[in-house]
């Protein structure tokens, strides 16, 4: 049973019951079954702005709100924005006080189809999501907001000062049941600049009905949707009233243009079974679409909603018939409004944005696109390429992303993201937030930025997004800042040599390096284990965990990969074997000796260096004092330096031939690598870090927890982790 079919199956069984009916004014009104709208209720403007914001919550990217302007009383108007699509459609209602039952429609269809694309349901014929994909359909469901309130509570909702002249405007009577106009007694829709001085019975003065005023559009509300119309430039408008079951369509329009607009006229009549109205040789203009035809060339339809009622509003339980006849009706004006877009001068083709992470082609199943002159790039996808874990709390619509020590906060809908770090907790403002589409969380690129302390760059001629993390070298030069090294004295001749990576840490290749210590090297499964003079060490290049003689430590850094060859901080892993680490700064060496030997090296005091040089003799960073820094060898973050915590590596490397079975990818995700077209080899998904926080509390988790254990070798192993891929981040209540 449909949903529509189960509101009149409801209706018609409380009806019977006598249960859940109430009197409210005068109207009787019945709960029926609905999802976050109920329209079939007595709809005040405060139960709108309630659904409005619930609606934007529960659809974060797709459904959105905001005021346009203040109606005479102050009361805020709004625009709520559904799709996503650069063509625009307008669809508004109650500009007269006692049609408030066309404030239900909007709103309903608002809850309908963002279900439908939300669910990827089809509503008839139309396939909603490529329909909102393609076109922005934005609802202003109650123009007049004052008249409404006062037909609906009459003078209680009204200062007591305006009493009398309310009264007097209503010709002496308190019953407010009939009333049209603005709560200043003018009639809203009488007030566009579409031959307003040829209107015709209209009132001397103020009044519930039919008072045009002393101009055209000198009233708030008026003004709200004359500015707003504009902002939006609608292909397609419709304004929504009661009553009668009939469809205004035309105002002087000639010719192919006549033509154009009766042709839409006509389905809409088809849909909706109300007669096209064909007007005299000289109609009563001062309407919305009057004005809107006349000044944009486009189309535009007044339908009356519900059966001729009088001088009163439409009753509620006539609800149900006007949803089966205009449930199709705001599809259709967006999908024609689309083809009316594509033809018109107003069309902008998207182009494909290609995206790069760290030098490689990035493919994903949701394509990076731009809207607003921003570009969207797939959340969990870009963070999982540099080596991010992502959780969503389904409760809370709260997303946190954890790479290594790093660990952002945002919620969708929001601009804002915490950021918790080795240096502290922070909070980062972006000019627009996350959307969601499809099921998939969309971002900014400067989000990525920001968040992740990337680089970010666009390429407007290109359009290509560059994400580049600051611990890959640049493929394209040749040893940018060599380190050199001694070990107990003897100087080292490492290939690759030792290198600087992100800001301020020194890399060496780790099997030479544990082999020049004198250590025993095996691989095997993204596991080293190194064993020297009674000292195990085991490293999970995986989990990033180090284990010496069985206890663990983590790594802040990520693992490197250098022409094929896996990189590690030298100070982790020299000192965990007793090796003392000093720098020299004017020698650019790094000094390795043995604790035991007593080997002293001289140092030299200096601040701590950024390192993102590429010369180092000319490009060398230098402090506030100008004297460059020295590099921080155990993979923390400089004093006095605000650098955010290591960054991802180069994906889609090879292992080396020399190696064994050295990690292949350079976020040592995948054990057996198998190269992709772009050269990029297939990842795993990263693992969740043993399901723990870094306060060692559960995550918010979609995955299957992470059952942590101990493998024969006493490395921690992730078990269990299921692809978040599919996983939604937008879940229905």
């Amino acid at each position: 049973m449909g949903k529509r079919q189960l509101h009149s199956f409801m209706v018609l069984c409380l009806i019977v019951s006598l249960f859940s009916t109430f009197s409210f004014t005068g109207d009787q009104t019945v709960e029926a079954a609905h999802d976050l709208v109920n329209p079939n209720q007595f709809y005040t403007y405060d139960e709108m702005i309630t659904d409005m914001k619930e609606l934007a919550a529960h659809y974060p990217g797709l459904v959105s709100y905001k005021e346009i302007g203040r109606s005479e009383y102050n009361r805020p108007i709004y625009a709520i924005k559904l799709g996503k699509g650069n063509a625009n459609v307008l669809i508004n209602g109650s500009h007269h006080a006692r049609e408030w039952i066309s404030t239900n429609l909007s709103m309903d269809m608002i809850d309908e189809y963002a279900s439908a694309y939300t669910n990827g349901d089809t509503l008839g014929k139309y396939n909603v999501r490529d329909v909102l994909n393609k076109t922005t359909m934005w609802f202003v469901p109650m123009v007049n907001p004052d008249g409404v309130t006062l037909q609906q509570y009459g003078l209680t909702k009204f200062p007591s000062a305006d009493h009398f002249k309310l009264i007097n405007m209503n010709e002496g009577s308190t019953d407010f049941k009939r009333w049209k106009s603005n709560a200043r007694g003018v009639d809203l829709n009488r007030q566009y600049a579409a031959d307003w001085a040829n209107i015709k019975n209209n009132k001397s003065g103020p009044s519930w009905n039919n008072y045009k005023g002393t101009a055209p559009v000198n009233q708030a509300e008026s003004r709200v949707m004359v500015n707003f119309t504009a902002q939006v430039d609608p292909e397609m408008a419709i304004a929504y009233h009661t009553s009668g079951e009939i469809l205004y369509w035309n105002f002087h329009q000639t010719g192919s243009w006549y033509n154009r607009d009766h042709a839409y006229a006509k389905a809409i009549g088809n849909m909706t079974g109300y007669s096209l109205i064909y007007p005299g040789t000289n109609p009563s203009g001062g309407g919305y679409t009057d004005w809107f035809i006349i000044k944009y060339k486009r189309p535009g339809f007044t339908p009356e909603l519900g059966n001729y009622a009088g001088n009163t509003h439409v009753p509620v339980s006539e609800y149900p018939a006007i949803w089966s006849q205009n449930k199709y009706v705001g599809l259709y004006v967006a999908q024609e409004g689309y083809k009316l877009y594509v033809n018109s001068p107003r069309y902008e083709p998207e182009q494909k944005i290609t995206v790069k992470v760290n030098g490689k082609l990035f493919s994903y199943d949701e394509d990076a696109f731009a809207k607003d002159g921003r570009t969207y790039v797939p959340l969990r996808g870009i963070f999982e390429k540099l080596e991010a874990t992502v959780n969503y709390n389904a409760s809370t619509g709260v997303i946190k992303a954890t790479r290594w020590d790093r660990t952002v906060t945002f919620k969708l809908g929001s601009k804002t993201a915490t950021v918790v770090s080795a240096s502290g907790t922070s909070t980062v403002t972006f000019d627009a937030a996350p959307q969601v589409i499809d099921n998939r969380t969309m971002v900014p690129l400067r989000f990525i930025a920001n968040a992740l302390g990337v680089e970010t760059k666009w390429d407007n001629a290109t359009y290509t997004a560059s994400i580049t993390d600051r611990y890959v070298m640049d493929a394209n030069v040749k040893n940018p800042n060599p380190v050199a090294v001694t070990i107990d004295g003897v100087k080292q001749n490492f290939d690759p040599a030792a290198h600087i990576y992100g800001y301020d840490t020194v890399y060496l290749p780790l099997r030479d390096l544990l082999t020049a210590m004198g250590a025993t090297v095996t691989f095997a499964n993204n596991i080293v284990t190194a064993e020297k003079d009674g000292t195990k060490m085991v490293i999970n290049l995986k989990e990033r965990t180090i284990s010496v003689n069985g206890k663990y430590i983590f790594m802040s850094e990520p693992v490197v990969v250098d022409q094929n060859t896996t990189m590690l901080p030298i100070r982790i892993i020299s000192e965990a074997f007793g090796f003392n680490v000093v720098w020299s700064q004017s020698e650019w060496t790094v000094h390795v000796t043995n604790a035991a030997a007593a080997v002293e090296q001289p140092a030299e005091e200096a601040p701590a260096v950024e390192t993102e040089a590429v010369d180092v003799e000319e490009q060398q960073p230098e402090t506030e004092e100008g004297t460059p820094a020295e590099p921080n060898m155990d993979g923390e973050t400089a004093p006095g330096e605000d650098v955010a915590p290591g960054e991802d590596v180069t994906p889609g490397e090879k292992t080396a031939p020399d190696e064994e079975t050295t990690p292949g990818e350079g976020n040592t995700q995948a054990e057996e690598p198998t190269s992709s077209e772009e050269g990029a080899t297939s990842e795993e998904t990263p693992a969740v870090e043993q399901g723990l926080s870094t306060d060692g509390t559960a995550e918010d988790q979609t995955v299957e927890e992470s059952s942590v254990k101990e493998s024969e070798n006493g490395q921690i192993e992730s078990q269990s982790v299921q692809n978040l891929e599919e996983t939604p981040l937008n879940e229905e209540k």
